[in-house]
């Protein structure tokens, strides 16, 4: 038995069953989050390349972390379990509320493929076939984001190029950067190949100018669907960049480099909480807030060294509960299919009080406000960031108000009485059901009860999943 089997070949296996299985969405959802949960549980349990012995003297076994496949190695060391842990488990999050958020059956499946595509991509020996693997990702995504029977939206073609933009950049970048691990910067050839590498990172990573992606999916593909791919795939391309930096010792250890990711950090964060307070479509708020939320990573991986990692991998989980919440109650306000905008989403509290509290809360994660998710890993960054100067905490301080004030205001739409009387006495405006209120109210324990004590967990967690990256930690 080996590594990759379990976390690669068995949920594509699955994945491939569930795409031509003609079942539900319930039906798929419940054996699709269950492999997930499955897999994210086993990665915290199961070590790599040591001999277990369950019963002394009886049953010996060694999982063995490399599988070669066609002259090419798939390696999924122990240090990448933490990562494994993280990913299937919020994977296992958005599979499961799929039913909930309307989504179409496809869903289930296609989900699991991206995944299983992007973390092939995190395996994949030599390290420069990794790309193709993430454009195999994209183009899963593809069917997941626009079903057979709809057209392609403006947003999903937007996101097919840019991310198939970055490609060839990718490629040429790891053929340029062989046996350049100990170069110099200085030296012509390392720096057209940073060049490169830069060219082919700012697409995967949505950096500006590509970060107008996100508001454009989110305001023409249903909110379910664009926040998941924007935010696995984010995550897992942050990982993806970080094994640059582990590699490369000129790239990590110039101070350029971390300069440079703080201030494109800092601008993305900027760019999208002062731009969501303005979007009418609450997809495009949803897309600017991702924008953000991916500020903040970048950000945090700007402050280098072990203090940076760790608060890139503690942001992570917030990341994935507060954008899940914000996709699901979004989808539950909007399933009379009426569509996204502040016109049609006025007075919704009044008959969709859940989902609409929820929404309201998770802006307040993403701005740091206390009793809520996102408060400590945000709290620890800015702690780091005051001892850059005072303008970088003032710089932060302004996003979060910003953030904080796109939560008010959509909550004075969903308050708006008038509004609220004519949906209320409408026969045909849909209520919120009680079977909505069960993943809603579900929402409301993770993000709630996420703030007290399960913290120091995610903390324990996210400073194992840090040595995955033993040059970047020293």
């Amino acid at each position: 038995m080996n590594a990759p089997w379990l976390w690669i070949l068995l949920p594509g296996l699955v994945a491939g069953g569930l795409i031509l299985w003609p079942a539900s969405t319930r039906t798929k959802a419940r054996v699709g989050a269950g492999v997930a949960l499955f897999l994210g549980v086993l990665a915290g349990l199961l070590p790599i390349d040591r001999v277990l012995m369950p019963w002394p003297g009886r049953v010996v076994f060694k999982v063995s972390s490399e599988w070669v496949l066609l002259g090419r190695s798939l390696v999924v060391p122990d240090s990448l379990r933490p990562w494994l842990m993280g990913v299937y488990g919020s994977l296992a999050l958005w599979l499961w509320a799929a039913p909930w958020a309307r989504m179409r059956p496809n869903f289930v499946g296609w989900g699991l493929m991206v995944t299983v595509f992007l973390v092939s991509a995190l395996a994949v020996r030599p390290f420069l076939y990794a790309a193709l693997l993430v454009e195999m990702a994209v183009l899963a995504a593809i069917p997941l984001l626009t079903p057979a029977d709809e057209p392609a939206t403006p947003g999903v073609v937007r996101y097919l190029a840019w991310m198939t933009l970055g490609m060839p950049f990718l490629l040429l970048a790891s053929e340029l950067l062989v046996g350049l691990e100990t170069g110099l910067l200085e030296s012509p050839l390392v720096l057209r190949a940073a060049v490169v590498l830069v060219l082919g990172f700012l697409p995967w990573l949505g950096i500006a100018p590509f970060h107008s992606v996100a508001p454009l999916l989110g305001e023409s593909t249903p909110p379910y669907r664009a926040a998941f791919v924007l935010t696995m795939t984010t995550s897992i391309m942050g990982l993806f960049a970080l094994g640059f930096l582990e590699q490369y010792a000129w790239l990590r250890e110039t101070p350029q480099v971390y300069t440079a990711l703080r201030l494109a950090g800092m601008f993305m964060f900027l760019l999208g909480s002062l731009w969501a307070p303005f979007q009418p479509h609450a997809g495009r708020a949803l897309g600017y807030a991702w924008v953000a939320e991916n500020g903040l990573g970048i950000l945090a991986l700007g402050l280098g060294g072990k203090a940076g990692l760790s608060t890139y991998a503690w942001l992570m989980p917030a990341r994935m509960a507060l954008f899940w919440a914000l996709a699901l109650s979004l989808s539950v306000l909007a399933a009379d299919g009426k569509g996204y905008h502040r016109d049609v989403l006025e007075g919704r509290f009044w008959t969709h009080p859940w989902a609409s509290l929820l929404w309201v809360l998770a802006w307040a994660g993403l701005a740091a406000l206390p009793v809520t998710l996102g408060l400590w890993p945000r709290w620890h960054l800015a702690r780091q960031l005051m001892a850059r100067g005072p303008a970088w905490s003032g710089w932060l301080l302004l996003g979060f108000l910003a953030l904080a004030g796109t939560g008010l205001r959509w909550l004075r739409f969903f308050l708006d009485q008038e509004a609220g009387k004519v949906a209320s006495e409408s026969p045909s405006t849909p209520r919120e059901k009680t079977w909505d209120r069960l993943a809603l109210g579900f929402g409301f324990g993770l993000l709630l009860i996420g703030w007290l004590w399960p913290q120091g967990v995610v903390r324990c967690w996210a400073e194992w999943a840090v040595l995955h990256f033993p040059q970047l930690v020293k």
